[in-house]
């Protein structure tokens, strides 16, 4: 909480105030505001999003066979709208492992055998074989260095080309509109806005998901996906996706909400001071919705050139 203030409900700092203590369902929009914060934090706004998420803290077992904690979790996980997903992402890859079969057996006596549980696994590939192996489980092993560190992603990393590709739409799009009259170069641009752009990027991929499509390289022709093909009802979503990430992606670095700018000077001061008047739920956005939209549609176009396609999840047989 001292790196990330806005990450989720909190009081004054002390242990027993930290993260939320139950989940309503209407506790799930992005405009609720009924948790705490500290008041030099939290923002005098009816529709500002004040933090990323809500979240509960569980003390971290220290060995893995501590069934308690087990119990801790599984008590959590059956709590009205809740949809429980496991991630294990400790720093050795055999410890990633045993915890993820014993937590996996542990909740299997709870009753809880069907939660997905990702396991770190990015330098023993023979051990996230083993678990992708593993007969009616829901492992789902991450990380490995061949695809994170394969000469392509080195050489040509899809995050920088892609958020290349998002910044000079944005900066085409802000002269059009009036905003600016030349535009910022990448090479110029500051660090955090060039993450920014490359955040966006790595998205990418849970989008295309949500579509039932996935990213591939490949040096042969594919009829690309075009956004204008994609149904109303499927483009509003992606760019509610967008929107949303944004929103947490800024919380989480430190912005929060201010007043909307109308002049170049203005907007320079709030990005000094890391104030945004669009931190706010989708239906209180205005003309601002377009930028979503703008962004999602350049991003599908722009990643399937230059040896990249977008395709169809293979279908898995029975």
């Amino acid at each position: 909480m001292s790196r990330f203030a806005r990450f989720t409900s909190w009081t004054d700092g002390e242990k027993e105030n930290l993260g939320v203590d139950s989940f309503p369902a209407e506790a799930d929009a992005w405009g609720w505001n009924k948790y705490p914060l500290p008041d030099e934090l939290k923002v005098d706004s009816p529709t500002a999003i004040q933090y990323a998420c809500n979240a509960s803290f569980v003390e971290l077992s220290a060995r893995r066979s501590d069934e308690r904690f087990a119990m801790r979790l599984a008590k959590l996980f059956v709590a009205d709208g809740v949809k429980p997903v496991i991630f294990i992402c400790g720093q050795q890859d055999r410890d990633n492992f045993d915890m993820a079969v014993q937590l996996r057996d542990q909740l299997a006596c709870l009753g809880q055998a069907d939660i997905p549980i990702f396991v770190w696994l990015p330098h023993q590939p023979a051990l996230a074989e083993t678990l992708s192996r593993t007969k009616d489980s829901k492992f789902v092993p991450f990380g490995e260095c061949r695809s994170a560190a394969s000469y392509e992603e080195i050489t040509a990393p899809v995050r920088d080309w892609i958020g290349e590709k998002i910044h000079d739409d944005y900066e085409q799009q802000a002269i059009k509109a009036g905003h600016r009259q030349t535009k910022e170069p990448w090479s110029e641009l500051r660090d955090d806005f060039r993450e920014s752009n490359r955040v966006a990027a790595d998205h990418l991929i849970i989008k295309l998901a949500t579509l039932g499509l996935q990213l591939r390289r490949t040096i042969e022709f594919v009829i690309p996906v075009e956004f204008d093909k994609i149904t109303k009802s499927q483009a509003q979503l992606l760019a509610e996706m967008e929107h949303y990430r944004w929103v947490a992606e800024r919380l989480l670095a430190g912005w929060r909400f201010g007043p909307e700018t109308h002049t170049p000077d203005e907007s320079k001061r709030n990005k000094r001071l890391k104030q945004s008047h669009n931190l706010v739920p989708w239906d209180c956005l205005g003309e601002d919705r377009r930028k979503d939209f703008d962004q999602v549609k350049t991003v599908l176009r722009e990643c399937q050139k230059d040896r990249f396609c977008v395709e169809q999840f293979p279908r898995v047989e029975a």
